[in-house]
């Protein structure tokens, strides 16, 4: 796969690696989890003072809460596949300078033993990215 719209959402995925479908089902099974994770973060009182913490005072987020609260993530940050070396060996990232959130391969390849963690983990990268 070079690129994709994932079926259950609008959110892009690009790479230039070849993803094998039990890697796109288990990202599509994370972002679809990590979509959830973020309505009810939009729906918490102090919404707009975590993000402030994360991405500075006087941010405007309303309109991200409002849109998350409505399903919509039309303007999350494409994703984009990568070695982990060329993110320095981490699981995933998100960069200002692309204003794209990067997830390792490594991190995809899906084992029966360790699937649910992996999951977790894409999740948890997804839902902070």
């Amino acid at each position: 796969m070079k690129s994709a719209n994932t079926s259950n959402n609008n959110f892009i995925v690009k790479s230039s690696l070849i993803l094998e479908p039990a890697q796109l089902t288990a990202l599509e099974q994370a972002l679809c989890l990590a979509k959830g994770d973020l309505k009810n973060f939009a729906n918490e009182p102090d919404f707009s003072q975590k993000m402030e913490v994360a991405f500075g005072e006087g941010v405007e987020v309303e309109f991200l809460r409002t849109a998350w609260l409505t399903g919509n993530f039309g303007d999350f940050p494409e994703i984009g596949i990568r070695h982990a070396a060329d993110i320095k060996g981490v699981n995933g990232a998100f960069t200002t300078a692309t204003n794209k959130i990067y997830l390792s391969h490594d991190l995809l390849e899906v084992s029966r033993e360790c699937r649910s963690d992996r999951l977790r983990t894409v999740r948890g990268i997804w839902s902070l990215g």
